[in-house]
This record gives C-alpha cells, structure tokens and sequence, in this order.
C-alpha cells in the first residue's frame, strides 16, 4: 500500500484489497513475517478513495490472516487494543478474534458474528441455543427422516422409534489446539490493563467489556467438542473473571457476564458450582431489571 499522494494510489489500494486473501491462502514463505505487519495496516486502514466494497474486502483480508496465523494475529489484535485506540477499532479486533475461533472450530464464520452463542441456566442444568447456522455446520439438525416411494429422503413432523440411518457428519476442531494459547493471550490482557481508564472506563469501556466478554463465551463455545485439561483450567479464570462483573450497573456488561459464567459451567465439575453461586443466579432470575439478564 502506498501514500494517497501516488497518483495510482486507488488502483493499488483497489488491487491488494482484492487480492490479499487469495495471496495470504497460498501461504507464502514470509507471511508470518509480514502477516502482523499487514494486519495492522488492515485493521487501521480507511476508506479514502471510494473503493467498491471496501469494507467486504478489508474485513475479507482480515480475517484471512487471522486464520492463517491465529496466534500470532490474536496477539497482534491484542496489542492494537491497548493505548489510546478509539473503541470501533476495538470491538473489530474482537469481532475478528471470535471469527477465527468458529473457522477454526468448523463453523466457518466468515463475516463478524451478530450473534453470540445464547446460553441459559434452566432448573439447574445448562442449555445452551444456537443459531441454525451454527446447527448446521455442526451437523447437530437431527430431525427425523422418510425414505418415500421413490426412494427420495424426506423430512416428516412425525417422530418415529427408528428413524433411517444418516450419514454421521464429522467437523474437525482445529481450534481446541490452539484456544488455550488465544484465551490466554486474553486474559493476560484484562491482567495487563485493569487500570488502565481509557479503556474500561466510562460508557465505552463498559461496551468493550461485554464485547470482551461475549468473546471469551464464543471461544469457550468454539473448544467444546476438544477434550483438553488446560481449556478446563482456563474456563475457571473465565468463570472468575465473569463473576466479577455479575452485579455491574450496566445490564449489557451483566448479560455478557452471566453469559461468559454459564458457558463456564459447562467445563467444570457440578461440584464447583457453590451455594452463592446459585442464590444469587435465583435472585437475578426474579429480581433482575433487565429481562435478558433474568
């Protein structure tokens, strides 16, 4: 990329934004030199010549690299939060972040997530909602199935003792490799910064917070179907770091928190779960001025 003073300035911007992810999937022999540098350039990039498509294209390049180069991207996207950094930069990086995860995990999140996994406490036992996307790229959509006449597969609203044999579909978790090293790089973040006011302070760093924290629940999400004991050690600081936040002023901080708190859950031993814990789960459920947070 060059000034805006080249006079083929535009073609150039035009042209790498185009190319960058066919460039970056061929896995060129320096990308991990230059990968970070590039990512910084993408991530603080604007639109100063009208490009068609520059925000597809940009955040396409994006998250190219960070699934490339996961964690070296996470700890780059990390970096670029601290300082005095204005908040949409912020919530990209994290966007960027939790995309990744999901590719990773085979969810194939290829555009910055709207929705965040739902998870919920009912009768003591967690329940965790997904989008039907998400249920499909899973291969978890298990209604039943006919085989018609003609020999054609057929979906019926009628539950059946035996239903027809499928196909099992498999998702590899590439993610649960490496998740451990990115929650970390997270959590040494919150460590790092904590007092650091132009970042958690005020309404914007209220805003930062939950998106920090719904991250946290998204990766968390992403290394379910891995077996690891050390994505186990870090859901407890997860779980402690939610906690924290559980009666925050703010209801968004406070949804994202009991969010984060519940996938937790889903790692740890029912045993880790106290009494305090739960009373204040059944006060919020019935006390709570937010409906979500209830």
């Amino acid at each position: 990329l060059t000034s805006e003073n080249d006079a083929l300035a535009f073609e150039k911007h035009s042209r790498v934004l185009s190319e960058i992810e066919s460039i970056v999937n061929n896995n060129p022999l320096d990308l991990a030199d230059v990968g970070q540098t590039m990512m910084k350039i993408l991530l603080h990039l604007e639109d100063k010549f009208g490009i068609d498509a520059f925000t597809e294209k940009r955040w396409t390049g994006l998250f190219a690299l960070g699934a490339a180069l996961p964690m070296q991207m996470t700890a780059q996207l990390v970096d670029e939060c601290k300082g005095n950094v204005d908040l949409g930069t912020r919530l990209e990086a994290l966007a960027i972040i939790s995309a990744v995860a999901q590719d990773l995990a085979g969810i194939h999140a290829e555009s910055p997530p709207t929705q965040e996994p739902s998870v919920t406490l009912t009768g003591g036992h967690m329940r965790t909602r997904m989008s039907p996307r998400l249920v499909k790229a899973l291969g978890l959509d298990t209604e039943p199935q006919v085989v018609g006449a003609d020999n054609s597969i057929g979906l019926t609203k009628t539950k059946r003792w035996r239903k027809p044999r499928r196909a099992r579909i498999t998702t590899p978790n590439r993610f649960g490799q490496i998740g451990n090293h990115m929650l970390c790089t997270l959590l040494s973040f919150v460590a790092e910064t904590r007092e650091e006011e132009n970042i958690w302070g005020g309404a914007s760093g209220e805003r930062f917070l939950a998106e920090f924290l719904r991250c946290l629940s998204v990766m968390l999400f992403c290394a379910r179907s891995y077996p690891s004991p050390t994505i186990q050690v870090m859901a407890v600081d997860v779980l402690e770091l939610a906690w924290s936040f559980r009666d925050a002023k703010s209801s968004e901080v406070r949804h994202a928190a009991l969010s984060s708190f519940a996938m937790s859950c889903s790692y740890l031993p029912i045993g880790s779960i106290s009494k305090r814990h739960v009373d204040f789960l059944s006060r919020s459920s019935t006390k709570d001025c937010d409906q979500r947070c209830r």
